[in-house]
Parts: structure tokens; C-alpha cells; sequence
């Protein structure tokens, strides 16, 4: 399961804290302030331009038509949650999706939607439908819902971070509640990792200065061509204006056995624990352990230092993800775990987290 935003250096490269970590919450009003088009109107107009948009075409043209091209294909999702997520992300969620397929799957941030029990989908001329969860993946922080098509619905085209530039200028489409949508422009400022203290870890998103409100996680962001190339998810609060989204390729090329499986087979999934983590002097420090999770099982406590992983001493957050993740779903870990003043032996199994996280909405698959 992904988490919404925290602040938290170690989330980012070589971040480390001293113990204990305990300031490290869950944050309510993650997402900065709103930010219209025009202070950023000019990177946009050079975006145009290393397009391939002809020079002699009006460069604000070209920016209202990529709107214009996926702005109706962003939802606002309200969601009513219940089971082990609603003590992290709450009972009553608001986020945004982007619509994906003619047959009604909306894209959008696993956090947002986990756990749901009832999610309403409202387009932007007000059509209000029910949706259904089809997958989640924790391990890229996404999620695909389902409506029933209606004439004229308009799916947003998919495209891909790879190609994006550092500079680029690019587009934040969201939800601003159910029928208000709001459009902030900004430019790609980098490709960082990022390191979530509730397990999850991407080699690489993308990182935007474009200013984002409250609801905005799930929304389109969206390159000079109006094509989706990640989906907003993570923020910063301690570095203004700074966001992540993640790439949609991560699912772009797996969405038919998503919708078909309810998950993505051909891929292991790594076993998971049920710990939030930071990375502290000489180990991993324990900050919570989700109640009824594998660590929690095993007696794992808040303070508890992490120091080895099955006889592998772990000096930071990623090296203790590495370990575990090397593993799969059922083996049993060793850790060695230091509490005050004495060092103890405890060993958890892993987990699939999507069947702790199972959501009442999930679509059952034959």
C-alpha cells in the first residue's frame, strides 16, 4: 500500500535521521498551495517549441489544446474507507484519477482508494457514478478503478516519463472537488529515487515544481503533447513547491493483466513486513507497526532499532528494503533487533500486503 505524503528527508537520497524519529507523521494538508498558469507560461512556451510545435504557432494555443485534450478525463474519487488503512489515511479520503480506458478504468494513487468501501467518480460536467476497485499495486503506489462506460466519456492518452527532459515544462491536472478542476504548470526539475518509510521504494519519479492543492493525489501529470506521463502521488512540505508523480509506464504496459488478474502476475511481489521505518544511526528505527501485521505478530515495537536482516547488518532503510525484498512472500526473517540496552532475536514471515489491505470494492476475478 502507498501512503500519503510525509515530511521526511530520508524519503529522499542519503537522507538519515538521528533517533528518535518521532516528529516523522502522516501529513492531512500535504499537497502546497494552487498555481494558476501564467507564472509559468513562459517555460511552457519553450516546452511548445522543443515539442515540435511549428514557431509560428501560438505556444498558448498549443498548451490549452494539451489541457483541453485530458482535463475531461480527470474524476474526482470520494472514498469511504474502512479495515486496517483507515488508522494511517482515515476514514474519508479525496483524490483525483484519470480516465484510461474506453471500457471505464481510471488510474490513479493506491493510497487514495485502499481499503475503500464506497468510492464516488464525479466528471467534470457532474455525471456522479459508483466505482470499483480492480487493482492495487503497492509496489508502484498505483491503483485501477472501474465505471461503466457512457457515450462520449473521453480517455485520457497515455505516454511515457522516459523521454520527459530536464526543464520540460509540464501540467498538474486534479480535482478541486467534484465538478472543479484545477490546471498548475511547472517544469520537470528532476528524476530522484524515492524511499517511503511504509515500505516502498521506486528507483526513479518524476519530481515538478508545479504547485498542487489538497485532492490532487491520482491526477494527470501531462507533457506539451497532452499525453499522461505520471500520475501525482508524493510531496515534500519541507521543500516548497516540489512534487513527485509516478511514471505510468511502471503499469502502462500491464494494465490488460491488471484488469484481467486483479494484479500484476508476472511480477514477484516482495513480501512485506508491516513496519514504518527511518534510517538512524546505526540501523533501521522502528517509528510504528501496523496493528495485526507480520512484525506486530512477532512483538516488534515503536523504538526497536532493526541492525540485521537474516545475519546481513542493514545501516540504512534501503539496505533493510534490499534484504527483505531479495526474499518472497512466506519465507521467515531473522531479526536482530536492539531494545534499550539489550539485543533480541525475533523472526517474521512475509506478507502479501494486498490480501491484508483487501478492500470490500475489489472486483473478484474468476
Amino acid at each position: 500500500m502507498s501512503q500519503p505524503p510525509v515530511t521526511d528527508r530520508g524519503g529522499l537520497p542519503g537522507g538519515r535521521s538521528r533517533w528518535p524519529p518521532l516528529r516523522r507523521r502522516a501529513g492531512r494538508g500535504e499537497w502546497s498551495g494552487l498555481l494558476g498558469l501564467a507564472p509559468a507560461a513562459v517555460a511552457l512556451v519553450a516546452a511548445a517549441g522543443c515539442a515540435g510545435i511549428q514557431a509560428d504557432a501560438d505556444p498558448n494555443q498549443a498548451i490549452i489544446d494539451a489541457v483541453a485534450r485530458v482535463l475531461p478525463a480527470v474524476v474526482d474519487l470520494e472514498v469511504f474507507a474502512t479495515g486496517p488503512a483507515v488508522r494511517v489515511l482515515g476514514r474519508e479520503r479525496r483524490g483525483s484519477g484519470v480516465v484510461v480506458t474506453a471500457d471505464g478504468h481510471i488510474l490513479t494513487a493506491s493510497h487514495v482508494v485502499t481499503g475503500a468501501e464506497k468510492l464516488n467518480v464525479t466528471f467534470p460536467d457532474g455525471r456522479r457514478v459508483a466505482g470499483r476497485l480492480t487493482a492495487i499495486d503497492p509496489e508502484t503506489g498505483l491503483a485501477l478503478l472501474h465505471i461503466a462506460p457512457f457515450p462520449g466519456m473521453v480517455i485520457a492518452p497515455l505516454g511515457s516519463s522516459a523521454g520527459l527532459k530536464l526543464g520540460q515544462a509540464c501540467v498538474a491536472l486534479s480535482s478541486l472537488g467534484r465538478e472543479m478542476r484545477t490546471v498548475n504548470a511547472g517544469v520537470i526539475s528532476a528524476f530522484p529515487p524515492f524511499e517511503g518509510y511504509w515500505e516502498y521504494k521506486l528507483d526513479r519519479v518524476v519530481q515538478t515544481d508545479a504547485v498542487i492543492n489538497p485532492g490532487s493525489s491520482g491526477g494527470a501529470l501531462v507533457d506539451a503533447h497532452g499525453r499522461v506521463v505520471a500520475i501525482l502521488s508524493f510531496s515534500q512540505s519541507e521543500l516548497q513547491r516540489t512534487s513527485f508523480a509516478i511514471p505510468v509506464e511502471l503499469v502502462a504496459g500491464v494494465l490488460d493483466e491488471m484488469i484481467r488478474d486483479g494484479q500484476i502476475q508476472s511480477r514477484a511481489t516482495r513480501p512485506w513486513l508491516g513496519t514504518y521505518t527511518v534510517s538512524v544511526e546505526g540501523g533501521v528505527g522502528v517509528v510504528a507497526v501496523l496493528p495485526g501485521s507480520p512484525a506486530e505478530q512477532v512483538g516488534l515495537r515503536p523504538r526497536d532499532v532493526i541492525l540485521q536482516v537474516n545475519g546481513v547488518p542493514v545501516e540504512s532503510r534501503g539496505e533493510f528494503y534490499q534484504v527483505v525484498w531479495s526474499g518472497k512472500v512466506g519465507d521467515s526473517f531473522e531479526l536482530i533487533v536492539r531494545r534499550e540496552e539489550e539485543n533480541l532475536s525475533l523472526t517474521v514471515r512475509g506478507a502479501d500486503r494486498r490480501n491484508f489491505f483487501l478492500s470490500p470494492l475489489q472486483e473478484r476475478k474468476p
